[in-house]
């Protein structure tokens, strides 16, 4: 039967949360992330990685191997990044899945409004690669003036907004 440990790569500085899936919830998952097809050149490639916060899910097959998919690899917004793999999801909100009220993600004990704060989290991460796929160097810089407290996240989404309106 098929195993997998999944790894909410969210956290900095501290551990970041896993769960392991087992039989037929695990072959259901591993279903479900069937790659669907390869990824264009101008779809979203692997996202930045200094960014804080939500990163993807990190996979890992323990038990029997699916064919279709590397033993280690992430999901990220529908996407698969592993070894000879760069594809979409079969589900491409399996992670909509994962946090909602009968996701995995219940099981964690991080408290009841964790997955409400991953979901949150999901979709600012996708926000986050659209904007870095339109103009990485200055998107890094914005979010290294907020690393460093130049500027609040509110001022950043403030001053990507009005550069994605002037140049995009």
């Amino acid at each position: 039967m098929p195993k997998l440990k999944i790894t909410i790569d969210i956290f900095s500085g501290r551990k970041n949360p896993v769960l392991e899936l087992e039989g037929d919830e695990a072959a259901e998952t591993l279903e479900r992330l069937k790659p669907s097809r390869k990824l264009k050149k101008d779809d979203l490639g692997t996202p930045p990685s200094s960014t804080l916060g939500y990163r993807g899910l990190i996979i890992e097959q323990l038990g029997p191997k699916s064919k279709d998919l590397p033993k280690i690899f992430r999901l990220i917004n529908g996407y698969m990044f592993g070894p000879r793999l760069a594809h979409r999801a079969t589900d491409e909100k399996y992670e909509d899945f994962f946090c909602s009220r009968k996701g995995p993600v219940n099981r964690i004990d991080l408290g009841r409004k964790f997955p409400i704060f991953l979901k949150k989290e999901i979709r600012r991460f996708h926000q986050v690669r659209e904007e870095y796929k339109a103009k990485p160097v200055l998107v890094f810089c914005i979010y290294f003036l907020r690393l460093c407290g130049y500027i609040s996240r509110h001022e950043d989404s403030f001053i990507l907004s009005c550069l994605s309106e002037e140049l995009v």
